[in-house]
């Protein structure tokens, strides 16, 4: 314990003379400029509460297929209209994210300078009035820099309450919810333990698949999606399917509590295995407080007979705090509880700094708090950079 203590100590201190640099060669006079802040003339802030998470009018702008709602007038005079048919935007819609880990150390092994981590291209708009397209390919270190791609979807908008959405994604990815949203939405470097974990046999909630969604909202207030998935070890979609449902009311301003649903058949075993996922999540929003979570109960069958099952789940909380210097301080706290097979509670401390909208810094310290017996615990402390252009 005292040495995981001194060693926070040091890396906090290591944070504060990196940001300290950072602060004094950066001068912060840009605004966001990513695809859509480009498009729509508007800053990102208009869309997130803390990039990347959305608030309320990001959602409403994920929705409606990345249009602006009640304003398709102004939409129409910010594309290039051919013909009937026929709707190009002006610009070509494509966002350049840069993440960049120049001081990464964990337990037991030494620092990394990372100095170029991950690339990502995201390629994203409206094809015509209620047709939307997505494309996000990327490139990493840790994939000696192979472009694959990690999404790629095409979305049918005819109404608020009525949306179509299918291709290669998560099961949920058409939720504009930050409860279930990892990957690219996440605001640390660590994931989120439930939605990372394939558990025995089953899919993780963060796993790309071959996938058809329909989801709208009703009434202003409740959020529905259901669907069907293939698994993500068969990318040709031939797997046994999923079926999946997702609610989440807005009970109060600011307040929305929900469930979900993911249930299937693993194959790719000596036989057919079944598994389930089913839990319920809230997400709070109260000025600069934010505080979302979820917990996750997940079933198995095993090929020994019977099933396993598991309780795991996440609480989330961060706070925006103005600065004169720079635009934002956001300091974030994590808790991930797992109680599976590795039996372990984490700790993820965070502290955003953002430079400009869409340019930021953070320090991030991870760690076990809690193992199974005969496990030392783990840490890792990291140092971030994240741009996007």
């Amino acid at each position: 314990m005292y040495r995981s203590v001194r060693s926070l100590v040091c890396h906090t201190l290591a944070l504060l003379v990196f940001l300290a640099v950072t602060l004094t060669v950066f001068v912060p006079s840009a605004e966001a400029i990513p695809a859509w802040a480009r498009k729509y003339e508007f800053a990102c802030t208009e869309c997130h509460t803390a990039w990347p998470k959305l608030n309320s009018y990001g959602r409403d702008f994920k929705i409606n297929g990345y249009r602006i709602p009640g304003e398709e007038e102004a939409i129409e005079d910010m594309n290039n209209v051919i013909e009937d048919f026929l709707v190009l935007d002006k610009s070509f819609p494509v966002t350049a994210r840069l993440i960049m880990r120049p001081y990464d150390k964990r337990k037991d092994r030494g620092a990394s300078i990372r100095s170029f981590h991950e690339v990502e291209l995201m390629i994203a708009g409206r094809v015509f009035k209620s047709i939307s397209g997505w494309l996000e390919i990327e490139a990493e270190d840790e994939e000696e820099f192979n472009v694959f791609t990690e999404s790629g979807t095409v979305g049918f908008h005819p109404a608020e309450e009525a949306n179509v959405v299918l291709g290669w994604a998560p099961p949920f990815w058409a939720d504009p919810f930050d409860t279930l949203a990892d990957g690219g939405r996440r605001m640390t470097r660590a994931n989120k333990g439930p939605l990372d974990l394939g558990f025995t046999v089953g899919e993780s909630l963060g796993s790309a698949t071959q996938q058809v969604s329909f989801y709208g909202r009703a009434s202003g207030r409740v959020f529905y999606l259901g669907g069907i998935s293939a698994g993500g070890d068969d990318p040709e979609g031939g797997d046994a399917k999923d079926g999946l449902g997702r609610v989440m009311v807005q009970a109060t301003p600011g307040v929305y509590v929900g469930g979900y649903v993911l249930a299937g058949t693993n194959e790719t075993q000596e036989m057919p295995l079944d598994y389930s996922r089913a839990g319920f999540d809230f997400q709070i929003e109260q000025g600069r407080l934010n505080l979302y979570g979820t917990v996750l109960r997940a079933s198995d069958d095993l090929l020994t007979g019977g099933d396993d099952s598991w309780t795991v789940g996440y609480v989330e909380g961060f706070y925006v705090v103005p600065m004169s210097k720079i635009p934002m301080m956001v300091p974030l706290v994590r808790i991930d509880f797992l109680d599976d097979f590795t039996d372990t509670t984490n700790l993820t401390f965070n502290l955003n700094f953002y430079l400009t909208q869409n340019l930021k810094v953070y320090g991030e310290w991870w760690q076990n708090i809690s193992s199974p017996s005969g496990k030392d615990n783990d840490w890792r402390f990291t140092v971030q950079v994240d741009l996007a252009i």
